[in-house]
């Protein structure tokens, strides 16, 4: 009888899982900067590397692009590599939670931690998205959509869990392989090194500080180091934090009464458990590390609009743990009713949000896309602006050179690859994707070279090569 339970357990978890994320990211859909990582997955296939790149302000190589690599292949459709990949993360992190947590503590199988950490997961995304809107579902997006900081809170907690349990003998006993792991977590992305650091800073104490001290030292300088040696590599990085200075979409005393919001949950699993006397030191530190993460994210004015709440992508994981940790006290009956009950929401909420809310998002320049298939000019020079062009690019089959342009038709150098522009010898046709361009520069065209509206008006057909119709902005 048990057996079969905790399959049903397992199973039922596993489903809701891979549910959950799915019915989110429908729902919101996804863009140009949710493909980043399948871009370069298919970059390595085709290429053997990423040279050519220009990346945002981190690459994201490690292990965001190395597990698209495997999905980067399996269908034309960015919004497919968008779906099968938006479960990985959270799947992922519960699992390894759920072992280490019934290791450590005997008397709660793995399989119970997996449920108490399911159900916290679907209860926290869909209450911390119904009361705080955005803010709140930008911080629970981050573990579903890759390149979006899910990966850099997950590993931190996880290695810190792992490395505490034993204090810290792991990196003792292996410095070096350590050193080059977390080096390559900072690389790919450097809110891996404030997660990890504050996580680090947060174990301290009077009687393991020389301990701490060297531990969080050494690893803030490689992060340091990491980050200036990217500094001088990678333009797009400085680009970024002098954006990081422009005027803010709330006031600060908004975005005050949101992060209190968002580390609500949380405080209220931690008083509950200090009240319970069931609170390891290692609670309490990742409760610490998601306070000062907050506070240093908020007094460094990082929140600029909605999707900058993703910089906290920490806050969802640790309220999972939190919140678990509560839940376990439940009775194993009342566990399994809520496991049920969430599985049925999941369920429903992840249909509507498939077949209704997420029609527009799966399809998202779908007539530019499926005109481009018809017309019958591969080989040619398609010209867009950031949003469409990734896009469009990917979903046709890279069957076109791909040249990405801001409005005035100058190169535009953001999160995506020189290569694209060159895949194929010029035929003497462009294509110029009219999204995003006002009428005095696409009517220069018409007027000034041999020119056909296409797909509904939505794309340009002009007779030419780029170095002939494009001098000032690719010569």
């Amino acid at each position: 009888m048990h057996s079969k339970r905790h399959l049903f357990d397992i199973f039922f978890s596993i489903a809701v899982l891979i549910l959950l994320p799915i019915g989110f990211v429908t729902m919101r859909g996804y863009n140009s900067d949710s493909i980043y990582s399948l871009s370069q997955a298919r970059d390595i296939i085709q290429f053997g590397s990423l040279s050519g790149w220009i990346y945002s302000a981190v690459p994201f190589i490690f292990p965001d692009v190395i597990l698209s690599i495997p999905l980067a292949n399996l269908h034309s459709s960015p919004y497919v590599f968008y779906l099968i990949s938006s479960p990985i993360q959270i799947t992922m992190f519960i699992f390894l939670y759920s072992i280490y947590r019934s290791r450590i503590d005997q008397e709660k199988s793995w399989i119970e931690v997996l449920v108490a950490t399911t159900i916290a997961a679907v209860f926290l995304a869909f209450v911390g998205s119904a009361l705080l809107r955005d803010a709140y579902y930008s911080v629970v997006e981050t573990f579903f959509v890759f390149v979006h900081h899910g990966f850099a809170a997950m590993f931190a907690i996880i290695f810190f869990l792992f490395f505490t349990a034993n204090d810290f003998f792991e990196i003792k006993r292996s410095p070096l392989i350590f050193t080059v792991l977390l080096g390559l977590m900072v690389a790919s992305d450097f809110y891996f090194g404030l997660y990890f650091g504050l996580l680090l800073v947060s174990t301290f104490n009077f009687k393991n500080w020389k301990k701490v001290f060297i531990v969080s030292t050494s690893f803030g300088i490689l992060s340091i180091a990491i980050f200036l040696l990217s500094w001088w590599l990678n333009p797009s990085l400085r680009l970024q934090v002098l954006n990081s200075s422009s005027p803010s979409e709330y006031d600060q005393l908004q975005v005050l009464f949101l992060l209190m919001g968002i580390l609500l949950v949380p405080t209220a699993s931690f008083i509950f458990l200090i009240y319970k006397k069931s609170c390891p030191a290692q609670i309490k530190n990742l409760y610490v590390a998601l306070t000062l993460t907050i506070l240093l994210i908020f007094f460094g004015g990082l929140i600029k609009d909605k999707y900058a709440f993703r910089y906290i992508a920490i806050a969802y994981p640790i309220s999972i743990i939190l919140l678990a940790q509560f839940i376990l006290f439940l009775s194993e009956k009342n566990r399994f009713l809520l496991l049920l009950l969430s599985g049925v929401f999941v369920s429903a909420f992840t249909f509507v949000s498939i077949f209704y809310g997420g029609h527009k998002s799966s399809h998202i320049y779908r007539n530019e896309i499926s005109c481009l298939n018809k017309i019958n000019r591969p080989h040619s020079n398609l010209v867009a602006q950031y949003w469409p062009a990734k896009v469009i690019f990917e979903s046709t089959g890279r069957q076109f050179n791909l040249w990405q342009v801001d409005g005035n038709l100058k190169a535009f150098d953001w999160i995506n690859n020189k290569k694209w522009e060159t895949l194929y010898p010029d035929n003497g046709v462009i294509l110029l994707v009219k999204e995003g361009f006002n009428n005095e520069v696409t009517d220069k065209f018409t007027s000034q070279s041999d020119t056909t509206l296409v797909c509904d008006g939505k794309i340009l057909l002009i007779k030419g090569t780029v170095s002939e119709i494009l001098p000032i902005t690719f010569k």
